[in-house]
């Protein structure tokens, strides 16, 4: 018997892939959004594996160069309830290669949000204003790398000098840390995938996404029925008018 799809949802920090993972379910079970500004809120209901989800939490980002048998072997511990109702699964991560994942399982999929370099201040922003440790878990490592990359930049500032309201500063920050991860997850070649499907991140913020619905069902192998496609679009509306713009274009040079 086919196991349950698996559908990752492979994105950058901050490009909706949280948010995504609650359209997905809604075209099958109701969901409401706990928070319009931000998927975050929502990732308990696609929890369907804690141990796996475990697993991505401290699986490095940048795993490009790890050997695939011993990563296979590691996540081949790892089980989904194939009992549940719901006839699919969704797990949102940031890995830039998905290979091991998805040979590890029977029956998975990819979705893929693309983005671009140009991007990357929005996506920090989104970040730094959504997630909701990002101060505590996230920010510590991101200024500790920051002061390894650019030594004369920021000199006399200390962490903790900077408070949690301090959205531009973190921003700026996080920005100039990431720009080698961002470039490195949006050229990573996904070739000899299966069952791929890309979708431009601005299709996730601007609302456009209700166009994608249907494609989305049959990629994920599901029938959409009327009541499951407007608990989507209802979601998708809310969170569309609920994103905020960041209000700053950063240069490295804008600080000292």
């Amino acid at each position: 018997m086919l196991k349950k799809p698996k559908v990752f949802i492979r994105f950058m920090p901050g490009a909706g892939g949280h948010f995504l993972g609650s359209v997905l379910l809604s075209l099958c079970t109701p969901i409401k959004l706990n928070d319009p500004l931000s998927g975050h809120e929502n990732r308990k209901i696609m929890a369907a594996n804690n141990m796996l989800f475990s697993y991505l939490r401290n699986a490095p980002y940048d795993n490009t160069e790890s050997n695939l048998t011993e990563e296979l072997n590691l996540i081949k511990k790892y089980r989904f309830d194939e009992h549940t109702s719901r006839p699919f699964f969704v797990i949102p991560m940031h890995i830039i290669n998905p290979k091991a994942l998805l040979l590890a399982f029977e029956n998975t999929k990819l979705i893929n949000i693309k983005h671009d370099i140009s991007d990357l201040t929005q996506l920090v922003y989104n970040d730094v204003i959504k997630s909701p440790h990002f101060f505590t878990r996230t920010f510590p490592q991101c200024f500790a790398d920051f002061k390894r990359l650019y030594p004369n930049k920021l000199v006399d500032l200390k962490l903790e000098d900077i408070k949690i309201t301090d959205t531009k500063l973190m921003t700026y920050i996080t920005k100039y840390v990431g720009i080698r991860f961002c470039e490195r997850f949006r050229d990573f070649p996904l070739t000899n995938i299966e069952h791929l499907y890309n979708i431009e991140r601005a299709d996730i913020v601007n609302g456009n996404l209700v166009n994608k619905l249907d494609e989305l069902a049959k990629f994920i192998g599901i029938e959409l029925l009327p009541e499951r496609r407007q608990n989507a679009i209802d979601l998708i509306e809310k969170y569309a008018e609920a994103q905020i713009l960041c209000p700053w274009n950063f240069y490295l040079d804008d600080y000292n």
